[in-house]
């Protein structure tokens, strides 16, 4: 759609770990990125053709795979997406290993702290070819395990 705002990071993740996985989300956001993730779904929309729409818009696919996300289908079909277009970062916030399809990549272990973080930008300014992100100085509080 004219003037609309590229999508810098699709966010695909078990609606269950919603809470963990605000503070990556907000650091994202506080870095000036255009992040996608389902709260941005607008209420009576096609939930299929939105999910779409900002999956081929995406210039990152951020998969956060927990204990609730390598059960769900719809986290590894959007997974797949970024893995078939080579905009995968893989993030693990519970130490779950991702479904089989997804283990030849490197994936970035959340535990309490900045570093893990840090990670997590630099994983996506790659993907997003050298765009700078910084997170903000606090660690996130819900972002551990």
């Amino acid at each position: 759609m004219e003037g609309e705002q590229p999508i810098d990071v699709f966010v695909s993740y078990s609606s269950l770990d919603h809470e963990r996985v605000r503070p990556i989300v907000e650091n994202l956001k506080a870095s000036g990125l255009n992040v996608w993730w389902d709260s941005r779904i607008a209420p009576g929309s096609g939930f299929d053709a939105e999910i779409q729409d900002a999956l081929d818009k995406a210039r990152c696919v951020l998969v956060i795979w927990s204990e609730h996300s390598v059960a769900s289908e719809w986290v590894i079909t959007e997974a797949s997406e970024g893995l078939d277009r080579g905009i995968l970062v893989p993030v693990s916030i519970d130490g779950t290993r991702p479904p089989l399809a997804f283990r030849r990549r490197q994936t970035i272990a959340i535990g309490r702290g900045k570093s893990a973080l840090e990670q997590v930008g630099a994983a996506v300014s790659s993907v997003l070819e050298g765009t700078a992100i910084e997170f903000s100085r606090a660690a996130p509080k819900h972002a551990g395990g």
